[in-house]
């Protein structure tokens, strides 16, 4: 499940002790919070073939977890800025990934000619995705992106896996792409590729 996933991966970063907590968290049920946001669609043009949802990020779980069990404190987001983060991105992955989800398994990425071409909507979904700056939620603001740990930075990333596997996959190599220039590249690698 979202929570057990979720629950693991930090505990993985939490202090000895704290990990009973997380895997209590795991059998404890709580309600998944429908906030009622909107603000990300689909383009008019691939509505008719995405098929509803309702996939909907299980935010409290996500925050109790966080702030009552693991405790999550940064000196780099405060609890009301991480809240508005998730909620967005729980936005995002309700609104425009997860429809997307059957267009993806019914028509998936095909070769045309020497082009891959993705299943409809995926590369406006991928715009919307980099434009909202969800492509560097954890990485260093000198190279574009947000500064945001990576305990704020795991929650949204599952909710790209929880609703579109397939979209959800190709930003990690993303992301190991840049940790590893991060980690190894020359200054002059960091500038070019970052």
């Amino acid at each position: 499940t979202p929570v057990a996933a979720l629950a693991f991966l930090m505990a993985l970063a939490t202090p000895p002790g704290t990990l009973a907590k997380a895997l209590f968290c795991i059998d404890f049920k709580l309600l998944s919070m429908n906030n009622g946001l909107t603000g990300y669609a689909l383009p008019p043009t691939e509505i008719a073939t995405a098929m509803p949802t309702d996939y909907q990020p299980p935010l409290k779980d996500k925050l109790f977890l966080m702030n009552q069990v693991l405790g999550f404190r940064s000196d780099t987001v405060d609890t009301e800025t991480m809240e508005a983060i998730l909620g967005e991105a729980a936005k995002l992955a309700s609104e425009v990934l997860a429809p997307l989800n059957h267009t993806g398994d019914k028509i998936g990425a095909r070769l045309q000619g020497d082009q891959v071409k993705t299943a409809p909507g995926f590369k406006e979904a991928y715009k919307q995705y980099c434009e909202g700056g969800w492509n560097a939620v954890p990485f260093p603001e000198e190279f574009g992106g947000q500064g945001l740990p990576y305990a704020v930075a795991f929650p949204v990333q599952e909710m790209w896996q929880a609703a579109n596997m397939a979209f959800g996959l190709c930003p990690l190599l993303n992301q190991g792409a840049v940790e590893a220039i991060l980690s190894h590249g020359s200054n002059e690698q960091k500038q070019y590729y970052l």
